[in-house]
């Protein structure tokens, strides 16, 4: 298993381990602040309205079919704390493009979803 980080941006991180051993990618995408009372309600929220819909999957149905299309695609939310720090985002679990039997671009359409 080979691993790499790169620095995307100042305090933005990209981790890849990558590994042959297993046909699905996962895909962790996190935002971490200081615990504080004001913020927290909110942090926690913000990605479950999030996935509720997009401008092109303006409905929980519709999300849910466009990721069912993509090979079963999941997009979950997470929030939770560590100490004085608290983590949210998503997890995705996507299929390797390579399993796919029509070319699709499975990774590339579940990153599409995520980033609308």
């Amino acid at each position: 298993m080979s691993q790499t980080r790169t620095e995307l941006t100042k305090g933005v991180y990209l981790n890849v381990f990558d590994t042959p051993k297993f046909k699905n990618n996962y895909l962790a995408l996190s935002f971490v602040e200081p615990l504080c009372c004001e913020n927290a309600s909110k942090n926690a929220l913000l990605p479950l309205i999030l996935t509720r819909g997009t401008k092109s999957y303006p409905t929980m149905e519709s999300m849910s079919t466009a990721l069912d299309n993509l090979y079963a695609s999941t997009i979950n939310t997470r929030c939770f704390r560590k100490g004085e720090v608290q983590f949210f985002g998503f997890n995705c679990g996507i299929l390797s493009n390579s399993y796919a039997t029509d070319d699709c671009d499975i990774f590339g359409g579940t990153l599409d979803i995520l980033n609308e």
